[in-house]
């Protein structure tokens, strides 16, 4: 959801970018104040983003600012010059100074409301940085008071309306949208972003379909009222918005997990619709979205038939081969994974997700020398992913590297104060480590987390039950049920836990009931310490055999 509304105020650039595109690019550092004076009557009310498009190398916006402040020597009270000094300054992280230089072109565009307007709407960004969303406001009004028929102007109005939870007047202003320009979608994209965020699905579809009207091929729009069909359970409309979208090139991975969603409660139709759809194009591509289908659903065989298909129609792709290599990953066919991830990252080189794929099959196979060469490859070249430390620390405390795996968990956490898996983790290892007083603020900071931000999530009861408050856990469990009694991947956190407590009987029930909903990631359960007490019970080896079987998963001595 958070994605959605960004949305919103992406929508605002819109106008600005193909306004930008059919600007002359050349060198605005060569221009006189004359020639810019005139370009700035051109741009949008958003003068960063066009500026943003023709000059968005650091040296250029240097070059530029050096030039605008050489002819202000000359002309020190031109204010279109000070207004794109305040556009520089805040494209350089200088709010302060862009600030500064802001005010003083509002003051000097006193007779100039047109431009004084695309100022205010500046400065309006430039209090948005510095946080004071009350003067962000008041210089939206502002704006909008000299030039009252701008629809950017009421776009902005409304975002920030938005993000202060004032739907209602955001809905007004997104509604003056429509009524200014009837040839312009974004209003009713924005209304239908706010009735989503306020659980109103009929009226997103009803606002989408009139921006589909006049923007029929923009697949976003269907994107967006697959969303909304997905929570009314129309889920006939939605595999058809989804086709769509993805046939106009908005495949990624917001896309395929809204596909997941329909492939979970209607395969069937949605594998009909997307066969449909391949038997026109012939392309593969839409085999392939069936095969990601039954990926999800953990049928990885069906998913692996259709990718051989794929395969027959287009050359074998980095994507495509990966996708082959995880479900092999899926069925415990860790021979097989590593061959179609080695191909993948032969095929593209550059998608370093690829070399984290490999360390975590690796890993699950039980090779953790190699896993860790791997995962050291892939945390050298994204040095900045939280995911790589964690892995990594994974798979040093399986070496027993307990300090290495405490110093990959802390970049982890140092790069987002919130993962809370990672303080988990961290407070094991300290525990192993005998260090009773910093495994135990880690727990506790799990906790402190949750209850900051209301939230409930497995990993209260884990820190409870680490800290011996066993009726705080058991409630913190029965509170995750209650609000997701259908997920499998909280049932078989629920094991752990219940492992954790030596209580065997209510781990083994809770994994049978993950089993039962769809929970199929056996290395997981294989690899996992929360689980130990359960292993040697012939309840345990009896249940994971079963289901093991029935996913057809390769045994390790196939």
């Amino acid at each position: 959801m958070k994605r959605i509304m960004a949305l919103l105020l992406s929508l605002l650039c819109l106008a600005t970018t193909l306004s930008a595109q059919v600007q002359d690019t050349t060198a605005l550092s060569a221009q006189d104040l004359p020639t810019l004076e005139r370009t700035f009557d051109t741009f949008s009310p958003d003068l960063q983003d066009t500026l943003g498009i023709i000059m968005s190398e650091p040296e250029d916006q240097a070059a530029f600012l050096e030039n605008v402040q050489k002819a202000l020597q000359s002309e020190p009270n031109n204010g279109v010059a000070w207004a794109y000094v305040a556009t520089i300054y805040r494209m350089q992280g200088k709010p302060e100074q862009a600030l500064e230089a802001a005010t003083k072109a509002i003051t000097l565009l006193q007779a100039k409301p047109a431009r004084r307007a695309m100022v205010y709407s500046l400065r309006s960004d430039i209090y948005r940085d510095l946080e004071d969303g009350v003067k962000a406001l008041m210089d939206l009004h502002s704006a909008i008071k000299d030039a009252p028929d701008t629809p950017q102007l009421y776009l902005k109005r409304g975002n920030l309306y938005a993000s202060m939870g004032q739907y209602d007047l955001a809905e007004v202003d997104l509604r003056k949208i429509a009524s200014l320009d009837t040839e312009n979608s974004t209003g009713y994209v924005g209304l239908a972003v706010i009735a989503i965020q306020q659980k109103r699905y009929e009226d997103a579809i009803q606002n989408l379909n009139e921006a589909i009207k006049i923007a029929p091929t923009e697949g976003f729009l269907y994107f967006l009222r697959t969303i909304s069909n997905i929570k009314l359970e129309h889920y006939d409309e939605a595999m058809d918005d989804i086709i769509y979208t993805i046939a106009n090139s908005l495949a990624d991975e917001d896309t395929y997990a809204l596909l997941n969603v329909i492939a979970t409660q209607a395969m069937p139709t949605l594998e009909a619709k997307l066969k449909a759809v391949e038997s026109v194009s012939k392309t593969g591509e839409y085999l392939f979205l069936i095969g990601l289908a039954h990926q999800h659903i953990g049928d990885y065989r069906g998913a692996l038939e259709y990718y051989q298909q794929v395969t027959e129609r287009q050359e074998l792709s980095g994507t495509v081969a990966s996708f082959i290599a995880t479900a092999y990953q899926g069925i415990g066919d860790y021979s097989s994974a590593l061959k179609y991830i080695d191909e993948a990252i032969s095929l593209d080189p550059t998608d370093h997700t690829y070399i984290y794929s490999k360390a975590q099959m690796l890993f699950e196979d039980g090779n953790f020398r190699r896993a860790l060469a791997e995962s050291n490859k892939y945390v050298s070249l994204v040095p900045d992913d939280l995911d790589g430390y964690y892995q990594r620390a994974q798979i040093k405390s399986k070496l027993q590297d307990l300090q290495g795996a405490i110093d990959d968990y802390s970049k982890a956490i140092e790069l987002s104060d919130t993962f809370l898996w990672a303080y988990l983790k961290r407070a094991d290892r300290y525990t192993a480590l005998g260090r009773k007083d910093a495994a135990t603020a880690d727990y506790r900071k799990v906790i402190e987390i949750l209850q900051e931000q209301d939230a409930t999530d497995i990993t209260m009861a884990y820190a409870y039950q680490s800290l011996g408050e066993q009726e705080q856990a058991i409630a913190a469990i029965a509170k995750c049920i209650e609000e997701d009694p259908d997920d499998a991947d909280l049932y078989y956190s629920i094991s752990g836990v219940y492992g954790r407590m030596g209580n065997t009987e209510q781990a083994l029930d809770n994994l049978r009931i993950a089993f039962e909903k769809g929970y199929n990631s056996f290395s997981f359960i294989e690899q996992d310490d929360d689980l130990t007490a359960l292993r040697d019970t012939p309840q345990y080896k009896a249940l994971v055999q079963q289901y093991k079987e029935k996913l057809g998963y390769k045994m390790r001595d196939e």
